[in-house]
């Protein structure tokens, strides 16, 4: 945050100065600032600006940086096949370029996106790439390989792999994170309980040793989204063992714990809330929302006690969401045939919590993404 500060006041100056050149790389590294601080709002029109000056003055290491951070942006947001666009232009654009670091990084990014998507082939393709582009090791990163081998069914040999880089001399705070995560994943789909709350907690405690490194508290945004996925998994397995409390207690921690930092409330360590007590004292059922890619989960909490409900995953939910927000921008009447996806959300989202959520009742509602 504070570079960018600064960088703005540079590219305000160049502007009134005429100086292209160095137009190109403060507005290549403003994007990259706002990327990293999570605001790709601003991070994308910056780097679309860099792209064009880039190509326009035929400054192709710029180009395949400014590519990449284009990647980074849509990761983040989500849009998987764009990212894969711009990764794989940046890789391109590259080829033959003394630059390896930012080779070996896209290649590795590029991995990870197809391991995202399912595409577990197209991973192990763009490992064999690295040769091409200078790369000596053309093996694909121990947890990416790992996860091909969950997916297949391996789990012994992903396990040994895991393990391997757990015990690798060099794994920082944020693989070693990961390789627990991944660890607890697997011992999961192997129905070995006892392992795989033992794994989280250790993924976990590695978490919050990296925030407590973090310099920027803008950046603990960036973790948790990064984190997202972890907790889905935590959250899960928690439902699985019918702990709802505690799954809700982990996704409320997780959701909050940017702001609760910020107010100075109590650390991760201290006693849960009672989210019954702030039921009581609202007066209202609390309704907490989590999307999750599978199967969503609504918590609904009185007074008296708190239960759950499964509901339909964050696909179809945003989907029907998305459809019912246009019908309402256009002025359409909610309850006509042609507006079915405003019943089905209902019935979706509202129909399954019952009579505590219902007429005449007060409810406060927790929401979660779209």
């Amino acid at each position: 945050d504070d570079a960018a500060n600064w960088l703005e006041q540079s590219l305000a100056i160049s502007a009134r100065l005429g100086t292209r050149a160095i137009d190109l790389k403060l507005l290549g590294n403003l994007g990259w600032c706002y990327t990293m601080l999570g605001d790709t709002a601003k991070a994308l029109p910056l780097l679309e600006r860099a792209e064009k000056l880039a190509e326009e003055r035929g400054y192709v290491e710029d180009l395949e940086l400014v590519l990449a951070h284009r990647g980074d942006v849509y990761r983040q947001t989500g849009r998987l096949d764009l990212a894969r666009q711009a990764y794989e232009r940046a890789l391109a654009v590259g080829r033959g370029l003394a630059n390896r670091d930012v080779a070996r990084e896209i290649l590795a990014h590029l991995e990870s996106i197809a391991l995202d998507q399912g595409d577990y082939a197209g991973s192990e393709r763009y490992a064999q790439q690295a040769p091409s582009l200078g790369l000596q090791d053309a093996a694909l990163p121990p947890l990416i390989a790992a996860e091909i081998q969950t997916q297949r069914g391996d789990l012994a040999g992903a396990q040994r792999l895991i393990e391997g880089a757990l015990r690798a001399p060099a794994t920082g705070i944020e693989p070693l994170w990961k390789a627990h995560a991944q660890l607890a994943q697997l011992h999961r789909l192997a129905g070995r309980p006892a392992e795989a709350e033992k794994q989280f907690l250790a993924a976990e405690e590695a978490v919050e040793k990296l925030r407590q490194e973090l310099v920027q508290d803008t950046f603990d945004f960036l973790l948790y989204s990064s984190l997202t996925r972890f907790y889905d998994q935590r959250v899960a397995f928690l439902l699985e063992r019918g702990r709802g409390q505690e799954a809700l207690q982990t996704a409320d921690r997780a959701r909050g714990r940017v702001l609760w930092g910020k107010v100075g409330g109590p650390s991760t360590r201290s006693p849960p809330p009672s989210f019954e007590r702030a039921a009581a004292a609202l007066d209202a059922s609390l309704v907490f929302y989590r999307l999750a890619p599978e199967v969503s989960t609504a918590w609904v909490i009185t007074a008296r006690a708190t239960r759950w409900v499964s509901l339909a995953g964050a696909q179809r939910l945003c989907s029907l969401v998305e459809r019912h927000q246009a019908s309402v921008l256009q002025g359409k009447d909610l309850l006509a045939r042609e507006t079915g996806a405003s019943q089905e959300l209902f019935d979706l989202l509202l129909a399954p919590l019952g009579k505590e959520v219902g007429p005449g009742k007060r409810g406060v509602i927790v929401p979660d993404g779209c």
